[in-house]
């Protein structure tokens, strides 16, 4: 369940009456959730639109293990406290990768799924990703990267850059079979503003 907004209109880093129980940023949400609750205007939609095809994407070649944190404007109500529309949506995918494809590989690979500046060109994510094939039996440094990178993106993301404001964001998990495409779902919802937005000569 995605909890409401704070009096700042961002989603809350914990429980203020609980702050120290499990019930915490990040909340585990499915896609049908995050779509139904940030499905609100043609502009966030064509961002949705393209975040649903990065997952599928993703899962095309073969990355279906993992989740993904979704943090950025997107998860706030920029529309009320800022005037604006979010003008992309910030992810962090951690994934467990086959064999031999490591991060250069899929750098080198698909491009345009892992560097950033191309995803959020195609897809309007600002993608990152941090690989999870990590176990005891590897070198301390591997286990040492694995911590440093996960501390690393939690840190950034519970707060914002421009005043340092404690905020929480969500989790996804990263297999996108049941995300909301068939008649129905959300997804409908997505579409039909992806057309109005056409329509009135909107660009992705």
């Amino acid at each position: 369940m995605i909890p409401g907004w704070t009096s700042q209109r961002v989603l809350p880093p914990c429980d203020s009456d609980d702050p120290t129980s499990s019930e915490r940023s990040p909340y585990v949400v499915s896609a049908a959730e995050f779509v139904q609750k940030f499905a609100t205007s043609p502009a966030r939609n064509i961002i949705l639109e393209g975040f649903l095809d990065f997952r599928k994407a993703l899962n095309s070649i073969g990355i279906v293990q993992g989740f993904q944190w979704v943090d950025g404007s997107f998860v706030e109500d920029v529309e009320l406290t800022r005037n604006c529309s979010p003008h992309d949506i910030d992810v962090v995918t951690f994934y467990y990768s086959a064999d031999g494809l490591t991060q250069n590989v899929l750098l080198s690979c698909y491009p345009y799924l892992f560097d950033p500046r191309l995803a959020k060109k195609q897809y309007h994510v600002d993608a990152h990703v941090v690989e999870l094939n990590v176990s005891i039996l590897d070198a301390i440094e591997n286990q040492t990267t694995l911590v440093n990178q996960t501390a690393y993106w939690y840190s950034r993301w519970s707060h914002r850059r421009e005043d340092l404001l404690w905020k929480g964001y969500l989790q996804l998990d990263l297999l996108a079979e049941n995300d909301p495409t068939a008649p129905g779902t959300p997804s409908q919802a997505v579409q039909g503003n992806l057309d109005q937005a056409t329509d009135q000569g909107g660009q992705p």
